[in-house]
């Protein structure tokens, strides 16, 4: 005959099936996470205020800013703040550290430099955000290119300014001409 042992493996198997329900749930809001964020018009991030290290980059950062998230998150790439335009990294630095110090979020519009070598204006929007029960805090945010929106307003400005108050400037100007010549005349000079 045969001999053997046995073993009640019941447990095991509903460990096993609790295991792979909660795989598919995780697998299931996973795809549902990167559904929701594909669709946004902007490059959603999560950096670690302690280290300035990336823990999630959306796959729009690519297109916003010519350099891939794994480029970025590798370190392979230069710092986010030297990708910030000279002339608004102050003003970046100072907001970011005002929001860090109050733990309050903040909407910035500033430029920073494509990989390319062009200026792209974006506008971040980014709240300090913490993991429950850790005393490990985030920056969560999102940047949404905003470099068409300020071409169309320098124009608006640009054509405002050559047409509309340009015309009313030279009339002003003509018409404070006359009346100084009027008055000069009246003088007899």
């Amino acid at each position: 005959g045969y001999r053997g042992t046995g073993s009640d493996i019941t447990r095991q198997k509903e460990s096993e099936l609790r295991l792979e329900s909660a795989l598919a749930n995780l697998r299931e809001s996973e795809a549902k996470f990167r559904s929701l964020v594909g669709n946004i018009p902007g490059a959603v991030y999560r950096t670690r205020i302690d280290d300035w290290s990336h823990v999630y980059l959306s796959e729009m950062t690519e297109q916003i800013t010519g350099y891939t998230t794994a480029e970025i998150m590798s370190g392979k790439v230069p710092a986010s703040i030297d990708r910030v335009h000279p002339d608004d990294r102050e003003l970046v630095v100072q907001t970011t550290l005002e929001a860090i110090e109050h733990r309050t979020p903040y909407s910035l519009e500033f430029r920073i430099i494509h990989r390319d070598g062009s200026i792209r204006w974006v506008l971040e929007k980014c709240m300090i955000g913490q993991v429950e029960g850790s005393g490990e805090y985030f920056f969560d945010g999102v940047i949404i290119d905003i470099t068409d929106r300020k071409r169309a307003e320098a124009e608006l400005i640009e054509h405002f300014f050559s047409f509309g108050l340009g015309r009313r400037l030279r009339a002003r100007i003509n018409q404070d001409a006359k009346l100084a010549h009027d008055n000069l005349a009246l003088l007899g000079e």
